[in-house]
């Protein structure tokens, strides 16, 4: 059976030991196999070997980024993209190798679309048949679905999802298709905020499978894991790849 949990989750720093050990123990509970983190804010090589030795398991660490994989993975190859605001990862499962891009894109409007235009104008080359896009995007697909808030709304950082759009359309939002409402994974205390701005995007050759999307809490930040599960238990296994 093809069975497979992809998670995103801004962590909000994890340089605090006991912040990383709790980490590490919900990863293992939510049962991941790749788990996509943003600012997890490593930044010597030693801490990056430390951390990967407390994990036990493939992983690539910066600034902004880091993959982890369940020790099975094998060997998986990693490139940082962007400064570090994009780590990507080729690996095999069942048979096949498999790609997944985590973005962590900034959160001030002028760097954001300073990002976005050298993003997409590398998109195609790069990323487009590329399995899995997720991370946090700071940018909500809906401004009327996936925001609400008391504060006066920025309405150029709310219409910036439409620079993203023309490069998705070969992927679906499988987190929100396997989830069973709509849902918020950001909470702004200061702002009275709650937004939709962690994605996990997948290519529409997995959208005939079967998508339950969770939501788990990680109580040193303010974003929700978001973790999605693909399966399929039909005797193909495994999606066509273009």
């Amino acid at each position: 059976m093809y069975s497979l949990r992809v998670l995103t989750l801004n962590v909000r720093g994890i340089a605090n030991p006991d912040d990383r050990r709790a980490l590490f123990f919900e990863l293992r509970r939510w049962k991941v196999d790749i788990c996509c983190l943003q600012e997890v804010h490593a930044t010597t090589p030693d801490q990056l070997q430390q951390w990967s030795n407390e994990w036990l398991g493939p992983a690539s660490w910066n600034k902004y980024t880091a993959i982890l994989f369940k020790p099975s993975f094998g060997t998986p190859t990693f490139d940082v993209l962007h400064g570090g605001r994009v780590l990507s990862s080729s690996f095999q499962y069942r048979g096949q190798t498999l790609r997944i891009a985590n973005i962590y894109m900034p959160a001030s409007y002028s760097e954001r679309r300073v990002f976005l235009d050298d993003f997409t104008a590398d998109f195609d080359n790069l990323f487009s048949s590329f399995d899995f896009l997720v991370g946090d995007w700071n940018m909500v697909p809906d401004p009327l679905l996936d925001r609400v808030s008391t504060a006066t709304s920025n309405t150029q950082t709310l219409t910036m999802w439409s620079h993203l759009a023309p490069c998705l359309r070969q992927f679906f939002d499988a987190a929100l298709a396997g989830a069973a409402s709509r849902f918020f994974t950001y909470t702004s205390a200061s702002h009275h905020c709650q937004s939709r701005i962690d994605h996990v995007f997948a290519h529409c050759r997995y959208a005939t499978m079967t998508l339950t999307t969770s939501l788990e809490e990680f109580p040193p930040s303010d974003h929700l894991a978001v973790v999605v599960h693909l399966t399929d238990t039909s005797s193909y296994t495994t999606p066509l790849l273009y």
